[in-house]
C-alpha cells in the first residue's frame, strides 16, 4: 500500500469514528424522543381510555344508583360491569404490550408505573362496584352506600388524574434530564472521540510518516558524515519502504564502492610507494612538485619536504649537463604532445650519478589550460651500465679486455683501407714528379701492406684441463699481457677463442717485419710461466696472411690466415707459416672430406681390421686390436690419420665409435660361435666418446645385444681422458671394470697426467706409444723411458704391451725388459676379418704365431 492511501486511511479513520459517534448520538437522542413520543401517545390514549371509562363508569354508577333507587333489575348493572372489565383488561394488555415493546429502554419503567396506578384505580373501582353490588342484595345498607357512591368515582377520578398528571410531569422531567444527559454525553463524547481520533491520527501519522522521515533523516546525517555501514531496519510496502530499500541498496553499493576505493587507494598507494620508480606531479605555474613518492628519497637521498617545498628543485638534482635538455623536453611537451619521454642523468645527495628514463604526461582542464604534469622516473642506471657493458663486450673479450672478432674485423678492414689509401697517395706523388717518396713505400713498390697473424696456443686444452678452468684463464691473461708488449699503438691485438689470438699489423713495409714479429711471439709464449706455484712452458703456432697478396678484405684474410695456422699445427707446431694457395685448397678439401664422412656414416662405408697382439712369454697370439678403415665405393682406402682427427673435431667420432664398439663385439662373438678359441679384442674409446653421458650403459647394452662375454672386450683410453674430471673418470672406469671388461691406457707416456693417479685407476694394462719403441735401439732416452714404464707397470701389477714393433732388435730389447705383449708389423699388419679367420683356422690360435703367414697379408 502506498503512502497516499495510508495517509487517506489515517485521516479517514478518525473521521469515521467521529461520524459514527455522531450517528450514535443522533440515534440515541432520536430513540429517547421516539420512546417519549410513543409512551406519551400510549399513556395519553390509555389515560383518555381510563378517564372515559371512569366517566362512563361514573355515569353507570349513577345509573346504577338510579336503578337501585327505582329498584330495577340489576342485570343492566352486570352488563355495564362486564364492559368495564373489558376496558380494564384492554388497558392492562395494551400496557403490558407497551412494556414488552419498550423492553429495557428508559421509558419502560414509566409505563409500568402507569399500569400500577391504573391497577390501583381499577382495583378501587372494582372494590366500589363490589360494595355497590353487595348493596344490591342488602337493600338496607343501600342508603349508606348510595351516599358514598356519589363521591367515590369522582374522588378516584381526581386521584387517578392527579397521579397520572404527576407521573407525566415526572416522566417529562426524567426525559428532559435524559435528553440533557445525552446531550452532555454527546458533547463530551465528541470531544473525547475527537481527541482519540487526533491521537490515532497522530500515531498513525507518526508511524507511517514522521517515524520513517526521522529514520531517513538520521540515516541521511550518518550518510552525510561518511558512515556507509548503517542500514535502515524498516520494512514497509509504501514509498518509504521503497525509499528505504533504495537507500539500503545505495548504502551497500556506496559502502562496497568506498571499500573497493579504499582497497584501490591502498593498492594505489602501495603501488605508488612500492614501485621501483619515482612518481611525481609538477605544477608549471609555481615550478614546484605537488606530489612525490617515497622512492625519490630512497633513490636520490633528498628528503620529501625538499621536493615539495622548494621551487625549481629540479635544478638541484638534475645533472648540469642534462638540465637544459630536460627543461627543453618538458616545455616541448607542454606546448605540443600530451605525453613525452626523455633520458637524463641525476646527481644523488651522496654525489652518485643515476640515469633515469623520464616519461611525462600533461594534464589539461576543459579549457585546454595546463594544470599539472605527471611523470614517472625509472632508474635505468643498470640498463645503461648493461648497455655499455654489452657495447663493450660486443667489441671486446670479457676475460682479457682485448678486441674480439667483431672489433678485429673492423680494425682489419680499416688497416686494409689505410693501406689502399697509402698506395693511392704514392701513385699521386709519383705522377706529380715529386722527388720525396712517401714514407710508407715498400720494396715491392705496391704501397703499404697490412698483415694478420693468428696465434694458437699448442695443446692448451690439456693445460686447461690439468690446471682447471680458473687457472687456465690466468694463463690466457698472462699470454695476452705478453702479446700486448710487442704490438704498436696502431696495431690491434684480439682474442678469437679459448686459446687463439689475432694480431693486425698496420703500416707493414716488408714481409721481413712480419717475420720478426712472429719470432718475437714464439719467444714470448715459450718463456716459463708461473701460475699458482706451478711452472708452465707452452708453445704456439702462427698462421699469417698479407694484404694485398692474400686477400683484399677481412673475410679472405681471416680464412687464409686460418688455413696457414692449420697447416702449421698439422706439420710441426711451435712455428709460423705464411698463407699459400695450396693451403686454401687443403681447407676446401677438409670441408669436402667432412661432408663425405657424414655420408659414409649413413652409407656404412667403414670396415674393421684387426692387428694381432702377441704374448712374448708364450710366443702366441692372445688378442687383437680393432682398427677402423674407410673404403668409399669405387675408391681407395682412406687412412684413419686423414679422417679420425676430423671426426673428433666435428664430433662425428661418437656415432663412428659406437659402430666400432658394436661391430668388434659382434665379430668376436661370431668367431667364438664358429668354434675358434676365445680371445680379447681391444677397442679404442675417444676422449669425447668416453666423456659422453651414458657410455657405461652403451657398453653394457652392446655386450648384451651381441652376447659377448665382457672379459673378451678390452677398452683403450688415452691419457688425455684422465686430465678431465679425474673423480668422474675414476668413477666411470670403476663402473666399466665392474662390468667385467678389461681397461688399458693407450699412448702411455705422451700426456701430462700425474703418475700418482695411475695407482687409483682400475686398469689392467699400459700400452707404450710407438714413438718410444721406434728408436729404442738407437736412442738411449727412449730406451730408458720404455724400461721405466715397464718397471713401473709391473710394480703396480699391471701388464705392458708395446706397439709399433717392427724389428728383431726392438723385439729383443722388449723381451729383455720383461715386456708382456707386443703388436706391430714385425708380426702382422692389421688384417681384414676374413684374413684373420684364415690364419685362425690354420694355426688354431694355439701354436706359434707363424710370422711369415701373418705378415704375408696386405694391410
Amino acid at each position: 500500500m502506498n503512502l497516499s492511501k495510508k495517509l487517506f486511511l489515517t485521516a479517514l479513520a478518525p473521521m469515521l469514528i467521529v461520524l459514527l459517534f455522531g450517528v450514535f448520538a443522533v440515534w440515541q437522542t432520536n430513540k429517547i424522543l421516539n420512546e417519549f413520543a410513543f409512551v406519551s401517545e400510549n399513556i395519553d390514549s390509555n389515560t383518555r381510555m381510563a378517564l372515559e371509562m371512569q366517566v362512563d363508569f361514573k355515569e353507570q354508577i349513577h345509573q346504577w344508583k338510579d336503578v337501585l333507587l327505582r329498584g330495577d333489575n340489576p342485570d343492566d348493572l352486570a352488563k355495564h360491569w362486564a364492559e368495564f372489565q373489558r376496558l380494564d383488561q384492554k388497558i392492562d394488555l395494551d400496557g403490558a404490550a407497551l412494556v414488552i415493546k419498550l423492553g429495557k429502554s428508559r421509558t419502560a419503567p414509566l409505563v409500568r408505573d402507569f399500569l400500577d396506578l391504573h391497577k390501583k384505580a381499577s382495583d378501587g373501582y372494582k372494590k366500589s362496584l363490589d360494595v355497590f353490588l353487595a348493596s344490591h342484595y342488602n337493600i338496607h345498607k343501600a342508603d349508606n352506600l348510595i351516599r358514598g357512591i356519589d363521591h367515590m368515582p369522582s374522588e378516584n377520578l381526581v386521584i387517578i388524574v392527579d397521579m397520572i398528571t404527576a407521573e407525566s410531569d415526572a416522566f417529562t422531567q426524567r426525559v428532559m434530564k435524559d435528553a440533557w444527559r445525552v446531550a452532555i454525553f454527546n458533547f463530551f463524547g465528541m470531544i473525547v472521540t475527537s481527541l482519540i481520533s487526533a491521537i490515532i491520527f497522530r500515531r498513525s501519522l507518526k508511524k507511517h510518516v514522521l517515524s520513517p522521515l526521522g529514520i531517513l533523516f538520521g540515516f541521511a546525517r550518518q550518510f552525510g558524515a561518511g558512515d556507509y555501514s548503517q542500514r535502515i531496519n524498516f520494512k514497509s510496502g509504501d514509498e518509504f519502504g521503497m525509499l528505504t530499500g533504495t537507500f539500503n541498496q545505495a548504502s551497500e553499493r556506496i559502502e562496497s564502492l568506498v571499500a573497493n576505493l579504499e582497497i584501490s587507494n591502498l593498492r594505489y598507494r602501495s603501488l605508488i610507494q612500492g614501485i621501483d620508480a619515482i612518481i611525481w606531479e609538477w605544477d608549471p605555474r609555481t615550478n614546484t612538485y605537488t606530489f612525490i613518492n617515497q622512492r625519490a628519497e630512497e633513490l636520490l637521498g633528498y628528503p620529501m619536504s625538499s621536493w615539495i617545498s622548494e621551487p625549481g628543485f629540479m635544478r638541484k638534482y638534475c645533472h648540469p649537463d642534462d638540465f637544459a635538455a630536460s627543461q627543453e623536453k618538458i616545455f616541448e611537451t607542454l606546448k605540443g604532445e600530451i605525453t613525452g619521454e626523455y633520458t637524463c642523468r641525476t646527481i644523488a645527495k651522496n654525489g652518485t650519478t643515476i640515469w633515469f628514463n623520464n616519461r611525462t604526461k600533461v594534464i589539461r582542464d576543459e579549457q585546454s589550460n595546463t594544470t599539472s604534469v605527471l611523470g614517472v622516473m625509472v632508474d635505468i642506471t643498470r640498463m645503461k651500465q648493461y648497455e655499455d657493458r654489452m657495447t663493450y663486450l660486443s667489441s671486446h673479450d670479457e676475460l682479457t679486455g682485448l678486441a674480439n672478432r667483431n672489433l678485429l674485423v673492423d680494425r682489419l678492414q680499416r688497416a686494409i683501407a689505410h693501406a689502399k689509401g697509402v698506395k693511392d697517395a704514392n701513385v699521386l706523388m709519383q705522377n706529380t714528379s715529386q722527388t720525396m717518396k712517401f714514407s710508407a713505400y715498400n720494396a715491392m713498390g705496391t704501397g703499404s701492406m697490412a698483415a694478420l697473424l693468428l696465434v694458437n696456443i699448442d695443446r692448451f686444452k690439456l693445460i686447461n684441463e690439468s690446471l682447471g678452468q680458473q687457472l687456465g684463464d690466468e694463463v690466457i691473461k698472462s699470454f695476452a699481457s705478453r702479446l700486448q708488449t710487442i704490438i704498436g699503438t696502431d696495431d690491434t691485438l684480439a682474442r678469437l677463442g679459448a686459446d687463439e689470438f689475432a694480431i693486425v699489423l698496420r703500416d707493414v713495409f716488408k714481409p721481413e717485419d712480419v717475420v720478426e714479429t712472429a719470432r718475437k711471439i714464439l719467444r714470448l709464449i715459450s718463456l716459463p710461466l708461473e701460475i699458482a706455484g706451478n711452472s708452465l712452458v707452452a708453445n704456439c703456432s702462427i698462421g699469417i696472411s698479407m694484404y694485398p697478396k692474400d686477400g683484399d678484405n677481412a673475410s679472405d684474410m681471416l680464412r687464409n690466415a686460418g688455413s696457414a695456422l692449420t697447416r702449421v699445427k698439422q706439420q710441426e707446431k711451435n712455428n709460423f707459416k705464411f698463407y699459400t694457395e695450396e693451403m686454401n685448397a687443403m681447407a676446401l678439401a677438409s670441408l669436402q672430406l667432412e661432408n663425405k664422412l657424414r655420408s659414409a656414416i649413413e652409407n656404412k662405408e667403414f670396415v674393421l681390421y684387426y692387428q694381432p697382439q702377441v704374448s712374448l712369454s708364450e710366443n702366441r697370439m692372445i688378442g687383437a686390436e680393432a682398427l677402423i678403415r674407410w673404403i668409399p665405393p669405387g675408391e681407395a682406402m682412406i687412412s684413419p690419420m686423414s679422417f679420425i682427427p676430423l671426426a673428433e673435431e666435428t664430433n662425428l667420432i661418437l656415432p663412428i665409435g659406437e659402430w666400432v664398439l658394436r661391430e668388434a663385439c659382434r665379430q668376436n662373438k661370431a668367431w667364438q660361435d664358429q668354434g675358434f678359441a676365445p680371445f680379447c679384442v681391444a677397442v679404442n674409446l675417444a676422449a669425447s666418446q668416453f666423456s659422453q653421458p651414458g657410455i657405461i650403459e652403451l657398453v653394457a647394452r652392446v655386450l648384451d645385444e651381441t652376447g659377448l662375454a665382457p672379459q673378451y672386450l678390452e677398452l683403450e683410453i688415452t691419457e688425455s681422458v684422465m686430465l678431465r674430471d679425474t673423480e668422474l673418470v675414476i668413477k666411470n672406469l670403476e663402473r666399466l671394470h665392474g662390468l667385467g671388461v678389461k681397461l688399458a691406457i693407450d699412448d702411455f707416456g705422451t700426456g701430462y697426467s700425474s703418475l700418482s693417479y695411475l695407482k687409483r685407476l682400475p686398469i689392467d694394462k699400459l700400452k707404450v706409444d710407438q714413438s718410444f719403441v721406434r728408436d729404442i735401439s738407437i736412442d738411449s732416452d727412449d730406451a730408458a723411458i720404455v724400461a721405466a714404464i715397464i718397471a713401473m707397470a709391473h710394480s703396480l701389477k699391471l701388464s705392458v704391451i708395446a706397439e709399433g714393433v717392427e724389428t728383431e732388435t726392438q723385439l729383443q730389447y722388449l723381451r729383455d725388459k720383461k715386456c708382456d705383449e707386443v703388436q706391430g708389423y714385425f708380426y702382422s699388419k692389421p688384417l681384414a676379418a676374413d684374413r684373420l679367420e684364415s690364419y685362425l683356422s690354420s694355426s688354431g690360435l694355439l701354436g706359434n704365431p707363424q710370422r711369415s703367414a701373418l705378415t704375408s697379408e696386405p694391410c
